[in-house]
């Protein structure tokens, strides 16, 4: 009856946090009884809650919060609460538990993202639905909401590579996915998919009415992107006038790209249709990228 009961292990874990871990119901309660702080914190900030809602373990969510007063605000070091938990590994039935408790859906992290945006990074269609669903949620702020690099959930999810999360999104609001820009490179969701070489989602938001032409900050298109990073399969989505298409911005097109950035599949590929004399053309204006083409930054 004398042992300590919030000893910790070297990752700063109570032996409550490990029930919690594991979905240990009666264990939990056990604990809690013996006064277990419910609120106890891992080295990296997680509390028992934290880890139940990672692991999908409803009654033990239900548990601590519902009996024993769980904090659903507790955040990690990363400022993250357990409805980030449950977003990022996909649990549905924790997230749904969670939201019913009274979590907060519209929660950012230390890097600007909701739970929303994770479940769409980390491509769980069915998460996204329930966070679009959600009848006091204005379904446009979220869609909008960006977090510190600029991007939207759909921008994450094009990037991911998730087409299920796109079309649920999509369902929601085409205009918004399609149209989207990134903060400070202009990149639309159709630039964010064909820069992750995936010719799904650049194929549907094509047939959805995203412009093919559209050129971010850099004066790349989104088949420029594709061209620099050596993205064979994209080029099948794009109607082949626009293989030949410069850039407003730095007059070359994505044949140049390619040779340029030593991407000799995707060149022979392209000069099956395409002249390997075909030139660049001089850009409308004057722009520091045609300058210094090779500082071209590697991100987007």
């Amino acid at each position: 009856h004398h042992a300590r009961i919030d000893v910790f292990d070297e990752m700063g874990r109570t032996a409550l946090h490990l029930a919690a871990l594991n979905g240990h119901l009666s264990i939990v309660h056990l604990l809690l009884t013996y006064k277990a702080f419910v609120n106890s914190k891992s080295k990296t900030g997680e509390a028992p809650l934290h880890l139940a809602a990672q692991n999908g373990h409803v009654k033990v969510v239900n548990v601590l919060v519902q009996d024993h007063g769980a904090s659903l605000e507790a955040i990690t070091l990363d400022n993250q609460t357990a409805l980030h938990f449950a977003a990022k590994f996909g649990q549905l039935a924790v997230s749904q538990t969670l939201l019913a408790l009274g979590a907060n859906p519209n929660a950012r992290d230390d890097k600007g993202q909701t739970p929303l945006h994770l479940a769409a990074e980390n491509d769980f269609p069915d998460v996204v639905k329930l966070f679009l669903k959600m009848k006091h949620n204005n379904n446009r702020g979220v869609l909008t909401a960006i977090d510190h690099n600029g991007f939207t959930c759909a921008h994450i999810a094009a990037m991911k590579g998730s087409l299920a999360v796109v079309r649920e999104l999509m369902m929601i609001d085409k205009a918004m996915v399609i149209q989207a820009k990134t903060k400070t490179l202009e990149a639309t969701t159709l630039h964010m998919a064909a820069a992750g070489g995936h010719a799904n989602i650049v194929k549907i938001l094509l047939e959805n009415g995203a412009n093919a032409e559209d050129e971010n900050s850099h004066g790349m298109t989104a088949l420029h992107l594709g061209a620099k990073n050596g993205f064979v399969a994209i080029l099948e989505a794009f109607d082949k006038v626009l293989w030949k298409r410069c850039s407003r911005k730095t007059g070359l097109n994505a044949l140049h790209i390619a040779a340029f950035y030593g991407n000799s599949d995707f060149v022979n590929e392209m000069l099956k249709h395409v002249q390997a004399t075909v030139r660049s053309e001089p850009p409308i204006y004057n722009h520091h990228v045609n300058k210094e083409f090779s500082t071209e930054v590697t991100k987007f």
